[in-house]
């Protein structure tokens, strides 16, 4: 998309402001397939995909926390198909939640560094992955960096195999150091919506050390894909716009032609009613 809208957007923990631009339709729709598939695995990659394609210098997405993600999956939402999210609960009340409220409300998390023995010294933060299912890829995903005798490397530069390598070596200090980190910081929990008893509308809380943030993008992002292949079809067979480039814009401009062309039929309808009304209207002359 070379004449991509972009929007501001400052990362609450690598504290780096990237541009982020709409996700086109056609991307919109794919993540309609994976959605329905429920496969996690695929939907992150799918996320971390989106992520990557919709800043401006292509940054990897695998390489941020899953904080930072949020906030780009966020935000992309919110210029891509609207900032607000309608939802509604069991006894049909609904309810709305802003994206860009619940971005400047999203907390900032330090790394932490801990000597696990006098040669070893381990980085520890938030995980990149919001797939995280089981307890050993939580305490995996925390690791940052390890320090040999002096020695940094980054656990994003290591290998799959050198990081299953250095899972099997880690002693019980070190898996005591990172739960450690984790239980000091599970309190710090980002509430995405208040809740309201009175309504039975139950708050929606994100924990970064958990599979709650993939549920909530999950949530946020997920539509009748049905609904987008008539929306495609109404244009082009009223508007004569062509599938390319409907499938190149954001899910949001679909919705404004869809909007100006009820619009139209509306006053059309109107004319025509007038019209109707002039010819059968008695002449007493």
């Amino acid at each position: 998309m070379h004449n991509a809208f972009y929007s501001d957007l400052d990362l609450p923990c690598a504290k780096q402001k990237i541009l982020v631009s709409q996700m086109s339709s056609n991307m919109f729709m794919l993540l309609q397939k994976y959605l329905l598939e429920n496969n996690d695995e695929l939907i992150e990659q799918y996320f971390n995909y989106i992520i990557t394609s919709c800043n401006k210098n292509a940054m990897d997405a695998k390489k941020i926390n899953c904080i930072d993600k949020l906030a780009c999956l966020m935000k992309i939402r919110s210029i891509s198909c609207g900032d607000s999210v309608i939802f509604t609960n069991q006894q049909n009340v609904q309810a709305s939640m802003s994206m860009n409220s619940i971005i400047n409300s999203l907390l900032h998390y330090k790394e932490q560094v801990f000597n696990v023995s006098r040669d070893i010294q381990i980085t520890v933060g938030i995980p990149n992955s919001i797939n995280l299912h089981d307890v050993s890829r939580v305490i995996e995903q925390c690791i940052k960096s390890i320090s040999v005798n002096g020695v940094c490397f980054n656990v994003n530069d290591l290998t799959e195999q050198q990081m299953q390598q250095f899972m099997q070596n880690l002693n019980a200090s070190a898996v005591a150091y990172i739960n450690k980190f984790i239980s000091m910081h599970a309190s710090m929990k980002i509430i995405a919506f208040q809740g309201n008893q009175q309504l039975q509308l139950n708050d929606i809380i994100l924990n970064p050390f958990n599979d709650s943030i993939m549920e909530f993008c999950k949530f946020i992002f997920k539509d009748d894909l049905m609904n987008q292949y008539k929306n495609i079809h109404i244009l082009c067979s009223k508007s004569h716009l062509t599938p390319d480039f409907l499938m190149s814009i954001a899910p949001v401009e679909q919705q404004l032609y869809i909007k100006l062309l009820a619009e139209e039929i509306e006053a059309n309808n109107e004319q025509l009613k007038l019209q109707d009304k002039s010819v059968n209207m008695p002449n007493y002359g």
